[in-house]
């Protein structure tokens, strides 16, 4: 498991603090030599060639590289555009076999002014992918990519099902697709950007069932986790995905302390500018925790 953030901004800030390096961005090494990648960033060079540059370290051949699956889990910018970056520089290098996602529909995502994202995406897959089969996932698919199981566990018809539109939230961030991805032994849990409505759902939906082993922490560590979700993945590793100067702060968010510092962590990373890759199956033979000398906070502004 290949995970990395990359510097996109030195002004952009958040909490008063520095967040422009971060993001989501992840490459699952199968044991065939090829790959499953995640969301993927910025449309940016840095994190098309961060990207890139991790499928050439470990694939058997680098000048034959196969990405079995391409996930996107919503159309927010930092989630499509690494993959639409990618796409521009680097699909005539690459052998794509299939790209999965479920957006809303364009009439909705017009009121949160996603439509242009959704056409983007769609026109970078036809445009520089067009032998690569296209599918929708929806809650309760299970995918066999090689020695990889998928589980979708959530996608924006389980918030629709539950509460009548999309449109009765004003957070995007409630279309991310969730999913677990068994691999090497290891349980992974990819909450993508979900927040609290989200949370709630798949709760009720699954239990105990969350129970994984490595969590991506909702929304790079910010506004969307919750206690009870938290609880119930359970997990002894976390990711985050944000600056280290925000990372202290998104530990003081009372969900994040009680995931990090009373729950089962042993270790937690965050992407920041850096590369880090995990073997699976991996697991925490130490607890490497830092310490925490902030004010915990119930919630922090923003969505």
């Amino acid at each position: 498991l290949t995970f990395m953030g990359r510097r996109f901004s030195y002004t952009t800030r958040y909490l008063e603090r520095d967040s422009g390096a971060g993001q989501m961005s992840f490459v699952l090494r199968l044991s065939d030599g090829s790959f499953i990648i995640i969301d993927g960033g910025l449309p940016t060079d840095a994190f098309a060639d961060g990207i890139w540059d991790a499928l050439v370290a470990q694939a058997p051949d680098p000048g034959n590289i196969t990405v079995a699956v391409w996930i996107i889990t919503h159309s927010h910018t930092d989630h499509i555009g690494g993959f639409v970056k990618f796409a521009e520089k680097y699909s005539r290098l690459v052998r794509l076999e299939r790209v999965i996602f479920n957006f809303p529909a364009i009439k909705d995502a017009e009121v949160f002014r996603e439509a242009r994202n959704i056409r983007i995406t769609k026109e970078a897959l036809y445009t520089h992918f067009p032998e690569a089969i296209f599918s929708k996932p929806h809650t309760g698919d299970m995918l066999k990519i090689r020695d990889a199981e998928i589980e979708v566990l959530y996608t924006h018809e389980d918030f629709v099902s539950k509460n009548t539109s999309l449109l009765n939230t004003k957070i995007y961030n409630e279309a991310s697709m969730v999913m677990r991805i068994t691999l090497g032994g290891s349980r992974i849990m990819f909450m993508a950007d979900a927040q609290d409505g989200a949370n709630k759902i798949i709760c009720d939906m699954y239990g105990a069932y969350l129970k994984s082993d490595i969590l991506q922490v909702c929304h790079h560590g910010g506004v969307g986790g919750t206690i009870p979700l938290y609880e119930e993945i359970d997990p002894e590793v976390a990711i985050f995905s944000t600056t280290d100067e925000l990372l202290p702060v998104y530990l003081g968010i009372r969900y994040n302390y009680h995931l990090v510092y009373e729950q089962n962590v042993k270790q937690i990373f965050n992407s920041a500018e850096n590369t880090i890759t995990l073997p699976l199956p991996y697991a925490a033979e130490y607890r490497n925790i830092p310490p925490f000398n902030g004010t915990i906070v119930e919630k922090v502004r923003g969505s």
